[in-house]
């Protein structure tokens, strides 16, 4: 059993950030590997895809419950077999003096996360450092267009 974690302040305003985090239809916009579809309501069943950058991988697909959905503060999702692996990933919102402050984890645990648990928590470690990159580059340059496709919803 192990978690890893990356932090990253964002120039950006929790309410946004917020409504990025809880459109799962819309994670493969800007999550380098990650993509989800459903209701982000708490207890829920929703798909989820995991791509990596190696393209002898195939891309992996099952289904994954949302276990935490607190409004402008968390959101974690889970999946994998108990006892053997399972995953629980999320996202950890904190209002700061200029934006939000953003905390991603990966929570494994299970049979196969203690035999791997070097080189599964190395590989985990770049991806919610990636992962919030991403999401910061996705933020910035987002900010016009997401300021003028809200107003282009509400007029329809």
């Amino acid at each position: 059993m192990f978690i890893v974690e990356s932090t990253v302040h964002l120039a950006a305003p929790l309410a946004r950030v917020w409504r990025l985090l809880v459109d799962l239809e819309h994670y493969s916009d800007w999550h380098p590997f990650v993509s989800l579809t459903g209701p982000a309501a708490v207890g829920t069943e929703i798909g989820y895809k995991y791509r990596t950058r190696m393209r002898a991988i195939p891309e992996i697909s099952t289904t994954a419950q949302l276990v935490r959905l607190d409004r402008h503060a968390a959101i974690n999702w889970k999946l994998g077999i108990r006892g053997l692996l399972e995953v629980e990933e999320g996202f950890r919102l904190v209002k700061s003096d200029k934006g939000t402050t953003v905390t991603h984890s990966i929570f494994c645990n299970g049979l196969l996360s203690s035999l791997a648990v070097k080189r599964l928590k190395r590989g985990l470690e770049n991806s919610v450092s990636v992962t919030n990159q991403s999401l910061a580059r996705f933020l910035k340059r987002g900010t016009t267009i997401a300021r003028y496709s809200l107003q282009n919803k509400r007029s329809q």
